[in-house]
């Protein structure tokens, strides 16, 4: 058995971030696939669809990607950090509004 150290492996459901390039583009897996760590995945797969599809939707949002853009490394080639996306902060929403979005979303 040989083993990838640089892939790791999503699941269907999981968010996922690119780090560098065209910095926060935000997809939402829909099947388990494997990725290069040139990725961020935020393992939202065990939360409930509506909140996972409403927190693509959120992350997919304008401001969300320009405070993305402003808080990424400032090197010749910007990138985001594990470190950023583990300590975000997403703001409570109520339930009725996440169950609107996500079916928006479908």
């Amino acid at each position: 058995k040989k083993e990838f150290k640089n892939l790791i492996k999503g699941q269907e459901g999981d968010i996922v971030f690119t780090k560098g390039g065209r910095i926060g583009t935000v997809g939402l897996l829909t099947n388990e696939c494997t990725l290069s760590r040139d990725l961020i995945v935020l393992k939202t797969s065990t939360l409930p669809t509506e909140e996972r599809e409403f927190l693509f939707i959120f992350f997919s949002s304008q401001p969300f990607k320009i405070w993305l853009q402003r808080t990424a490394s400032l090197t010749a080639q910007p990138h985001l950090t594990l470190t950023l996306i583990k300590d975000l902060k997403v703001p409570s929403f109520s339930n009725l509004l996440i169950k609107n979005i996500s079916k928006l979303y479908r």
